[in-house]
């Protein structure tokens, strides 16, 4: 669903070429939206209609978001596997903690810092995180997230 719009498109943008390389890693569309735009908003059909219309969607025509989550990615793949980045695990936390924080600016340059100090044994027991009694695979990444991240 990337490679039609990315062949057909005469003028694309760094959040498009994000959106791609995510797509090339294995990334499903909902965490490539995340990644891209801080929201689930992009969804197929916004693709079949840029290869229709010859332009962008809308939702990846601000590079706001991207300038913010790029330089995340960045500092996460060092620490995670792309199998890992491409579960919506990490890019939640972050959007939920970023929504939520009193100073979202600081708190961009604060989440980056956090990612970067990681220890490698911290990113592992993180993407190795395993359902603990009643507690879902999804709940011990957030808690870990949450005690390692801040």
């Amino acid at each position: 669903y990337m490679a039609a719009p990315a062949m057909t498109l005469s003028k694309t943008n760094d959040v498009f070429e994000f959106a791609v390389q995510l797509r090339s890693k294995g990334f499903p569309l909902a965490t490539i939206s995340q990644w891209c735009t801080g929201t689930n908003s992009l969804k197929p059909k916004d693709l079949v209609n840029c290869v229709k219309s010859g332009e962008l969607p809308k939702i990846l025509q601000s590079e706001t978001w991207y300038r913010r989550s790029i330089r995340w990615y960045e500092a996460a793949q060092e620490k995670f596997s792309d199998s890992f980045l491409s579960k919506k695990y990490l890019i939640t936390y972050i959007i939920m903690q970023y929504n939520n924080a009193a100073d979202p600016v600081a708190y961009c340059h604060q989440i980056e810092q956090a990612l970067k100090k990681l220890t490698p044994a911290q990113a592992t027991e993180i993407m190795e995180a395993r359902k603990i009694g009643l507690k879902s695979r999804e709940q011990v990444v957030v808690e870990l997230l949450e005690q390692y991240l801040g």
